[in-house]
């Protein structure tokens, strides 16, 4: 497939850095890109950087960026401004003809020996999106808003853009089979929902050692540049969904070439954490998008915004190293996905389409759910607006369907781990049973001679496995199997002593209470009180009756339980689970009610002493009976019935 050209994202104001080679360049080395022409910094005039000690010709040499990403930043700095100062002067013509090649004429390799991966969780959009979508929950974890949540991604994963990706394989839970023992309760095939994630990745230029730590203040100094990426990712959990590939765009983009769009972050709530801290918090102004092309026609499924990120890429790198670990020159920090506000700000089409449940129309006609064989997609980014000339070019996967096999159980060639230092990153999801053991090969291509500095963007593809979402399913625990009991004992302890101090209370004023009555007919006269001294007396001791029995009824109760409990040797037995629980419900029920019918006597008894409040606590506890009468059935109900729903069809939420 031709890619577009996006020559304008590389004007004089980006000097991006990457890896090339070409026939007349077999080694790969070092390159920068003006427009559509790839320099290879190893032949341009020494005069370019001979002002800066620093720089030197093996520097550009190297199969990788990690020497040059490694020297002071003001060296990077130099040479930049060396080229952007060549080219306003003579334009390309101030470069050698033998250090200059058609974008089309290279390919491109990746720009550094990536030494640690980190994928971070930075959108507080996705998470509230993807757990609403995953888990039916939308509320975010609560570490989400301390801390930027992340997790050790696997190095092996990452290649550059173009690099083949194979559909994964992976375990997932069996819909149609209901028995957990069962051999086919979970399957093991290709995963049936490839999905990409839109992210933006920091490259760690100046290494920090062991047990030295960062404040958020400092940490720019540490990243080289910025790359998108996209992740694709098998339902197999984080370890092997997200292992299936990481492609990272070719271009890195320098923090120079970004400070021009330096914008103010989101607000965040207070942070306890010093290190996190900065006194002017700031993101930049990035605008990645994301296309689907059927039949070379392309759809554009979501345009992210980066700055609506929560976290921003200086607090990724000073937690990373919070703990006192190292960075090293080529480490990838990346932001996970970018998602914004809006619909059509999804970062990923879990989000998009709803978990599939709502598929886009694309422009041919036709609609996904998910990605599907022979889909390509395609994810830009731009710093500022579409006019800058400053941006990370594309980066390409291509979904391509292989051979069928014969088994599914067959392990496919893995023909890479894709990673992009640029800001796509696909993912792939399973579904609930492999397609005929049909594997897809997704591809990422990248134009060739595309080249991002500094910042890169990197398209991933990620297929989540169907273990990742069904695992709670296919591995029951003893938590999901039975009832909360703990939870309910703590309640049910907590409801007896409330219990025994009103009914004690109640049960002690009533001797007081009777001693010291007036006749109420003293008080009304000449008119005759609403009830006579007997019938009140009548009342209260109907109320004392309630409270002794509620204080023999919870004594004798929790004593029965607490044997209970112990034959059942801590609740190991799940029958005598369920026995406790409904006991347990029915005698809390039982109390309630004598409760209730004390405070309704004691009501009634109030009426000839203070007419109008007597008679609205009467109506109070009538009403407050019949409320807590009806929410206790329907609990009794709903025990009765059996175990609590089982948690088996939720999934986790990946990054």
């Amino acid at each position: 497939m031709e890619t577009a050209n996006f020559s304008h994202h590389f004007s004089v104001k980006n000097i991006p850095f990457g890896i090339a080679s070409s026939q007349n360049h077999p080694n790969p080395q070092a390159v920068t890109r003006l427009e559509n022409t790839v320099l290879f910094l190893h032949d341009l005039p020494r005069e370019l950087w001979k002002e800066s000690e620093a720089l030197s010709e093996d520097v550009f040499d190297q199969p990788t960026l990690n020497a040059f990403a490694a020297l002071p930043k003001s060296a990077q700095q130099d040479l930049r401004k060396q080229i952007q100062e060549t080219f306003r002067q003579h334009g390309l013509d101030g470069f050698p003809d033998h250090s200059r090649e058609d974008v089309k004429a290279v390919t491109m390799h990746l720009p550094v020996e990536i030494r640690d991966f980190a994928d971070f969780s930075c959108s507080l959009d996705h998470v509230i999106n993807a757990g609403r979508i995953v888990v039916n929950n939308a509320k975010p974890p609560p570490g989400f808003f301390k801390f930027p949540v992340g997790y050790q991604g696997r190095t092996s994963s990452i290649v550059v853009s173009g690099t083949d990706i194979e559909r994964p394989y992976g375990q997932y839970r069996n819909l149609a089979v209901s028995d957990p023992q069962s051999e086919d309760f979970v399957i093991f095939g290709p995963s049936q929902k490839v999905d990409y994630e839109v992210e933006l990745a920091a490259v760690v230029g100046k290494p920090l050692p062991m047990k030295k730590r960062l404040n958020t203040e400092d940490a720019e100094e540490h990243i080289f540049a910025r790359d998108i990426q996209g992740f694709e990712m098998s339902p197999l959990g984080p370890f092997n969904g997200k292992s299936l590939g990481t492609s990272v765009s070719p271009w890195i983009v320098t923090l120079d070439a970004l400070e021009a769009f330096r914008t103010k972050s989101p607000t965040q709530q207070a942070l306890t954490a010093t290190y996190l801290r900065h006194p002017n918090p700031s993101t930049y102004s990035i605008t990645m998008k994301v296309e689907v092309l059927a039949n070379s026609n392309a759809t554009t499924v979501g345009v992210c915004p980066v700055e609506s990120l929560y976290w921003t890429p200086q607090q990724m790198v000073a937690h990373s190293v919070s703990s006192g670990s190292a960075l090293r020159t080529g480490d990838i920090l990346a932001t996970g996905t970018v998602s914004g506000s809006d619909d059509q700000s999804r970062g990923c089409l879990l989000e998009t389409t709803e978990g599939g449940t709502k598929p886009v129309t694309l422009s041919d006609g036709s609609q996904r759910g998910y990605l599907e064989d022979g889909d390509v997609v395609r994810i830009t980014a731009v710093a500022g607006e579409l006019s800058s000339g400053v941006g990370f070019g594309e980066c390409v996967v291509h979904n391509e369907a292989l051979e069928l096999r014969s088994s599914p159980v067959t392990y496919p060639k893995i023909a890479s781990h894709t990673s992009l230092i640029s800001t796509p990153r696909m993912t792939s999801r399973p579904t609930s049973a492999p397609a005929s053991g049909l594997t897809t090969q997704p591809m990422a291509y990248v134009e060739p001679k595309l080249k991002t500095s500094a910042t890169q963007v990197s398209a991933t593809r990620r297929s989540p496995s169907p273990a990742q979402n069904m695992m709670p399913a296919a591995l029951p625990t003893q938590e999901t199997q039975s009832p909360r009991t703990d939870t309910s004992i703590e309640e049910y302890k907590m409801f007896i002593t409330l219990v025994f101090g009103v009914s004690i209370f109640g049960a002690s004023t009533f001797a007081v209470a009777i001693g010291q009555m007036t006749d109420p007919a003293d008080i009304w006269k000449p008119k005759k009180p609403p009830f006579a001294i007997e019938t009140v007396r009548t009342f209260l001791g109907a109320a004392w009756l309630c409270f002794i029995l509620a204080i023999a009824v919870a004594g004798s109760s929790s004593s029965f339980l607490t044997l209970l409990k112990s034959q059942a040797g801590g609740y190991e037995d799940d029958g005598l689970k369920n026995k406790w629980e409904r006991i347990a419900i029915i005698a809390s029920a039982l109390l309630w009610t004598l409760l209730v019918a004390a405070f309704l006597f004691l009501s009634l008894a109030m009426v000839p002493y203070a007419y109008v409040p007597g008679w609205i606590a009467v109506a109070a506890s009538i009403l407050f009976g019949i409320c807590t009468t009806c929410l206790m059935t329907i609990q009794i109900r709903t025990h009765l019935r059996g175990h609590p729903v089982r948690q088996e069809d939720k999934s986790t939420v990946g990054i």
